[in-house]
């Protein structure tokens, strides 16, 4: 045919191309990427460091304090041993004891949480069904179907081994400009969904 060679310059090889260009020749809108931003950056605000993490010092201090109450408590006993405790001993006592146990709970009950970060895994096809929504799953394998080279990153919050409101980005090399493109599919949460890229 005359025509073939002009209609085949003007293909697009969904292999080659960005993938801005692959959504949009599935019809697919991603989440714009203010809006991914503003959510991994309101979920650092919302998981921060605990008090000692931040206040080192702080938690030395109450360490000492601890000691201190378990010596001063030790110290008061033994001379009520010695002799008869007068009811200011008694308080001081209660007080010193009450001081131990505020200490103590502080140090061993308050966990040291560092502060929440962002981390991107590869997608784990075989973990894809139970690690992803239905509405999120059925669009990474549309597009997954629709051409190669797109590769697939679970990004998930941190915070000392507990993981929080993942999102999923989608990126492609682009073999024209030799750049990687990416952007992002969805955000979630258990089986909520914040946000997900729509159909155009």
């Amino acid at each position: 045919m005359p025509f073939d060679g002009l209609l085949k310059a003007y293909t697009v090889d969904l292999n080659r191309c960005s993938i801005d260009v692959l959504l949009a020749s599935h019809g697919i809108e991603a989440v714009p990427e203010e809006v991914l931003e503003q959510h991994k950056a309101e979920q650092i605000r919302q998981n921060p460091a605990s008090l000692f993490h931040r206040r080192p010092l702080l938690h030395r201090l109450s360490v000492l304090a601890s000691c201190g109450a378990t010596l001063g408590s030790i110290a008061l006993f033994m001379s009520c041993q010695i002799t008869p405790p007068s009811n200011a001993a008694i308080a001081a006592l209660a007080l010193v004891m009450a001081c131990l146990m505020t200490t103590v709970e502080l140090v061993l009950f308050t966990r040291i949480k560092r502060p929440a970060s962002w981390q991107e895994t590869p997608l784990n096809k075989q973990q894809a069904q139970t690690l992803l929504p239905r509405p999120v799953l059925d669009l990474v394998e549309r597009i997954d179907d629709g051409s190669s080279g797109v590769n697939f990153l679970v990004g998930t919050l941190y915070q000392e081994h507990v993981a929080l409101d993942p999102y999923i980005i989608a990126e492609k090399y682009d073999r024209d400009t030799k750049t990687t493109t990416r952007v992002c599919l969805g955000i979630w949460d258990g089986d909520q969904i914040i946000d997900i890229a729509r159909q155009v």
